[in-house]
């Protein structure tokens, strides 16, 4: 079922409507539409039927991104993905934005221990060159909706830093979706959900 709106009509041709009737005084109710009556008569009536299926999408479950564990320091890029699920009526254009997270400098992203920074990005793409950001029509995935569950991964991307404590780290991104029915580029709706960002490597 796609957006949009939806139509029929009913004619005389399709429609039939029978009743019967007893005159007054007679005392009794007619047995059936058909029987038991003084009277009875048929008619046909048209009418229309319609309805609007508006553009709707909802976010679903989000897997953790989890950077694991690098003893030592971290010399190399760490690589992981997650996914986030989302559903939309079929035809719905939509974009997923994700924030900055909670501990962010500037757009930089962090994962934070007490007073520690860990470094991190999340990107659109496997080659991490692409960043997923929250800025519409700019940074954001988008897409169109199919009716069913659609899965986006998230590429995240630990890169080579200065040492840290060795500890977890952690951080929070907000994943919003915006929708709205095609081809119209205007915002419809919004809908947000939270999803966390688990340790990453110590060093």
């Amino acid at each position: 079922l796609g957006i949009g709106s939806y139509a029929s009509a009913f004619t005389g041709a399709q429609t039939l409507m029978q009743y019967a009737y007893n005159e007054a005084g007679s005392g009794t109710f007619p047995t059936t539409c058909t029987s038991g009556t003084t009277g009875t008569g048929t008619g046909t009536f048209p009418f229309n039927v319609s309805a609007n299926v508006q553009p709707r999408c909802t976010l679903g479950a989000t897997s953790d991104l989890n950077f694991g564990s690098v003893p030592g320091l971290i010399a190399s890029n760490v690589d992981t993905p997650s996914t986030i699920s989302m559903t939309c009526i079929n035809n719905t254009a939509w974009q997923v934005g994700l924030d900055n997270g909670q501990h962010a400098s500037g757009a930089a992203r962090r994962m934070m221990m007490g007073g520690n920074f860990v470094n991190y990005e999340l990107y659109r793409d496997a080659g991490h060159t692409l960043r997923w950001g929250n800025t519409l029509n700019t940074d954001t995935r988008t897409g169109t909706g199919t009716g069913i569950a659609q899965a986006l991964t998230v590429y995240g991307r630990v890169a080579p830093q200065s040492a840290v404590p060795a500890t977890g780290y952690t951080d929070k991104i907000t994943v919003t979706g915006t929708y709205c029915a095609l081809p119209s580029s205007v915002v419809c709706a919004a809908r947000a959900t939270g999803a966390a960002v688990p340790p990453s490597p110590p060093s």
